[in-house]
């Protein structure tokens, strides 16, 4: 049997701003914990912030990547409440 890598995965909590059309802004972030896994972070991070007794409603919100970075999102409007960010 083959050991898969572990990575690790700094979970920080959002603060962001809307824009009109482009989205959402971060305007900063608070370093919550971190993770390491050799499977899917973002559901890593989920059950981590489950521990922590942060809740999600099922379908109120979804993981996004968009290549580097996972953020939990709010369905509708997009807005990032958590990141995993990838510690090299």
């Amino acid at each position: 049997m083959k050991n898969k890598q572990k990575y690790e995965y700094e979970i920080r909590e959002i603060d962001a701003m809307a824009y009109d059309e482009d989205g959402w802004t971060w305007n900063t972030s608070y370093n919550v914990g971190k993770i390491s896994t050799s499977g899917d972070p973002g559901r890593a991070m989920m059950r981590m912030l489950n521990k922590k007794g942060v809740v999600c409603k099922r379908g109120a919100c979804y993981i996004n990547y968009d290549g580097s970075i996972y953020e939990l999102r709010r369905r509708g409007t997009h807005e990032p409440y958590y990141a995993a960010i990838p510690m090299f």
